[in-house]
């Protein structure tokens, strides 16, 4: 994906940082390729006030590291709102990093990726 994003935008792949985050929580996870270089699959790293647990979709009770479930994360720069938000995306959490791999089965596709969706689209279909 990120070798398409590249020609779509111009940009080379290493310079191109993803931000994983939503409306429901205050905080934001940055991808830290910029800083580590030497790893090929850096994850999304959360701010020190945010925890992130991956949890099993039919018990909701935490996975083991290395374990793929659903996505949850504890913000406690939430002040006026809640703190904890369970999402619908699936991924891993290793070393407190997040490693997003997809929407949960039957879940609608929402935010931002929806968009990047459609910009490649359009980009295929004006055939470059």
């Amino acid at each position: 994906m990120y070798n398409s994003l590249s020609a779509t935008v111009g940009l080379a792949p290493n310079r191109i940082v993803n931000e994983y985050g939503m409306t429901e929580l205050f905080s934001q996870l940055y991808e830290s390729n910029l800083t580590q270089l030497h790893e090929t699959r850096v994850g999304h790293t959360p701010p020190p006030w945010l925890r992130a647990r991956a949890l099993n979709p039919t018990t909701l009770e935490p996975v083991g590291e290395h374990e793929k479930g659903l996505l949850a994360f504890f913000d406690l720069a939430n002040l006026g709102s809640v703190c904890h938000v369970l999402t619908e995306d699936v991924g891993r959490v290793i070393g407190g990093r997040v490693y997003l791999e997809g929407r949960f089965a039957g879940a609608e596709p929402r935010g931002c990726s929806r968009t990047m969706d459609e910009l490649m689209a359009s980009r295929r279909i004006a055939g470059r």
